[in-house]
C-alpha cells in the first residue's frame, strides 16, 4: 500500500509538472522551447551515471522551473555519505528505478548480488523481473555542496556551461547529414523539393522538404527529428497506435513525436521552437493528463523509446563502437511490457537495466550508454537469442507484462502470475480457462489485460455469452466466467480479493 502512495504521488507530481510546462509553451504562443537553456549536457547522479530518458525529460523540467546551474543529483543518503546536508525547506523530486525481482519457484526471493554468482545452470531455476520503484532527488544546488566543495561546483559549472558548448547560429550536424544521405534511418527519408513534411506509415516512409528550403537550419534537423520519431512507432518497431486525424490516439502520437523530437534536438545541442501546429492538440493534452496521470507516465515511456532509437542510429552513424554478441553484456531475460515492445533485462556491472530490443536488417539489437558522454555502444545478439525474440514476436509464446494501478500480471508461455503488494500469486488459472473456451490468449490486448486486472468483466469473444473477470481464488488468481445474463458458470474457490 505504502508503494502503491509513492507511485500516486510521483505521478500526480509528474502530471503537475507537465501540465505547467504545456500552459507555459501555450502562453508564449509557442515560442518558448520545451527544454530550456540554463545548461548544456545530460542530467546526472552526483557519481556521474547518466538517467535514463524518462527520467532525464523530467529532471530537465524540474531544472529549468527550478533554475538549476548544472542537472546533478543525488539522494539524501548520498548527500549525507559526502559530508553535504540538504538545505531546510527543499523537496525531493520523484525518479523511477527499474529493478530486477528474482525468485525461485517456489516465490522465494534472493538479492542480485548472489543470484550473479551463481553457474548459468543455477539460473534456470530462478525467474528475474524487473520491478518499478520511486525515490527522491535533490539537485546539487538543493544542498549546501558548493559551500563544503567549491572547486567541484566550478567544474561541474565548466562542465555544463552553454557558453563552452555553443554550436554559433550556423548550426550543422554532420551526423544527422550522413544518416540522412546515405539512408541510414529505419525507414527511407525521401528528401522533395514541397512545402510538406510527413511520415506515411503505410508506406514506411518520411518525406522532407529540402535542406535550402529552411532558413534556419536547426528547423531542418528538428522537422527530421519529429517525423523520425513518428516513424519509430511502425509496427515492426514500437508498435505505437498512430489513429486517425483528431482522435485521441493521433493527438497522443503528436506528443510522443514533439517531445522525442524535441528532446533529442536537446541531446544533439539544438533547442529550437516547438511546432505551433500542434497548438490543436492542446486541450486533448491537458484533459487527458487531467483525467488520468498514467496517461503521461505511458506517453513518457514512449517518448524514452523513441528518442533512444534516435540516440542510437545517430550514434551509429557517427562511429560510435558497435560490439558483437559474444562481447555484448549478459542478458538475464528477454520479455514483452505493457505495449507489447521486446525487451531484455541486461546486467552490467552488476547493475541489471532494461533494454529495448529493436530490429536492424535482418538482426536484432540494443545499445547502452548515451550519446552525450560519447560512450554508447550497439550490441548485436547471437542467433540462439535471435530466435528467442522471433519466438516472442511471431509464434503463439505468450510472453507479457501487464500493470494495471494496483497489480502486474507476468504472463509466461503457459504460466501466469499476479504480483500484488509485494507478493507473487499463481494465476495459471486464467490462461486454462481461456483456452479452454478457445479464446485466443494472444488477441487480448494490453487495455483488456488491464482492464481484467481490475476486477472488470469483459465480453472478450462477442460470439460467445460470456463475461471474463479475473478474480483472487485461495490459490492465487482465477478467472470467472459469468454468462451475459450475469449468471455464474464458474465460481470454484473463488474469495473475495484483498
Amino acid at each position: 500500500m505504502e508503494k502503491e502512495k509513492l507511485r500516486e504521488k510521483a505521478l500526480k507530481m509528474y502530471a503537475e509538472l507537465m501540465v505547467q510546462k504545456i500552459k507555459e509553451v501555450d502562453a508564449s504562443d509557442w515560442q518558448k522551447p520545451w527544454f530550456g537553456t540554463n545548461f548544456s549536457g545530460q542530467a546526472q547522479n552526483i557519481n556521474g551515471r547518466r538517467y535514463n530518458n524518462f527520467n532525464q525529460i523530467l529532471l530537465s523540467f524540474i531544472s529549468e522551473e527550478k533554475g538549476y546551474k548544472v542537472p546533478v543529483f543525488l539522494t539524501f543518503n548520498q548527500a549525507k555519505e559526502m559530508g553535504a546536508s540538504v538545505l531546510k525547506g527543499e523537496k525531493g523530486f520523484p525518479v523511477n528505478l527499474y529493478t530486477p525481482i528474482i525468485t525461485d519457484k517456489e516465490g522465494n526471493k534472493i538479492s542480485k548480488e548472489v543470484y550473479s554468482s551463481l553457474t548459468d545452470a543455477e539460473k534456470e531455476a530462478y525467474t528475474v523481473k524487473p520491478y518499478t520503484t520511486f525515490y527522491h532527488v535533490f539537485n546539487v544546488e538543493q544542498t549546501n555542496f558548493k559551500e563544503i566543495q567549491p572547486e567541484a561546483w566550478e567544474h561541474m559549472l565548466d562542465q555544463f556551461s552553454l557558453e563552452k558548448h555553443a554550436q554559433g547560429n550556423e548550426y550543422v550536424n554532420p551526423f544527422l547529414d550522413k544518416l540522412i544521405k546515405e539512408q541510414n534511418w529505419v525507414c527511407p527519408i525521401h528528401l522533395e523539393k514541397q512545402d510538406r513534411a510527413f511520415y506515411n506509415w503505410k508506406e514506411d516512409a518520411i518525406t522532407l522538404p529540402t535542406f535550402e528550403q529552411f532558413a534556419d537550419k536547426k528547423e531542418f534537423y528538428y522537422t527530421a527529428l519529429h517525423e523520425m520519431a513518428h516513424s519509430t512507432g511502425h509496427h515492426s518497431r514500437l508498435n505505437r497506435t498512430f489513429g486517425k486525424f483528431g482522435d485521441e490516439s493521433y493527438s497522443k502520437e503528436e506528443l510522443v513525436a514533439e517531445l522525442s523530437s524535441a528532446f533529442a534536438g536537446k541531446q544533439l545541442g539544438m533547442n529550437p521552437l516547438p511546432r505551433k501546429e500542434n497548438a490543436q492538440y492542446l486541450k486533448g493534452w491537458l484533459e487527458a493528463i487531467d483525467k488520468d496521470p498514467e496517461f503521461l507516465f505511458k506517453t513518457l515511456k514512449d517518448v524514452g523509446r523513441s528518442v533512444t532509437m534516435i540516440e542510437n542510429s545517430v550514434s551509429a552513424v557517427s562511429n560510435q563502437q558497435v560490439v558483437q554478441p559474444e562481447q555484448h553484456p549478459e542478458i538475464m531475460k528477454f520479455y514483452k511490457d505493457n505495449d507489447g515492445i521486446i525487451n531484455a533485462s541486461v546486467k552490467e556491472n552488476d547493475h541489471i537495466k532494461d533494454v529495448v530490443i529493436y530490429p536492424r536488417g535482418n538482426e536484432f539489437c540494443f545499445s547502452m550508454g548515451n550519446i552525450g558522454s560519447k560512450n554508447m555502444q550497439t550490441y548485436f545478439l547471437t542467433p540462439g537469442e535471435t530466435k528467442t525474440v522471433n519466438d516472442l514476436l511471431q509464434n503463439n509464446i505468450l510472453s507479457k507484462k501487464i500493470k494495471s494501478v494496483r497489480k502486474t500480471l507476468i504472463l509466461d508461455g503457459d504460466t501466469a502470475t499476479i504480483e500484488y503488494a509485494g507478493k507473487n500469486y499463481d494465476a495459471t488459472d486464467v490462461i486454462k480457462t481461456l483456452k479452454k473456451d478457445n479464446i485466443n490468449v494472444d488477441n487480448i490486448s494490453t487495455s483488456e489485460w488491464e482492464r481484467l486486472l481490475k476486477g472488470q468483466g469483459l465480453q472478450l469473444d462477442k460470439s460467445k455469452k460470456a463475461v471474463y473477470s479475473i478474480t483472487k481464488t485461495p490459490a492465487g488468481y482465477g478467472m470467472k466466467v459469468m454468462s451475459v445474463a450475469k449468471n455464474i458458470t464458474k465460481t470454484a474457490n473463488i474469495e473475495a480479493e484483498p
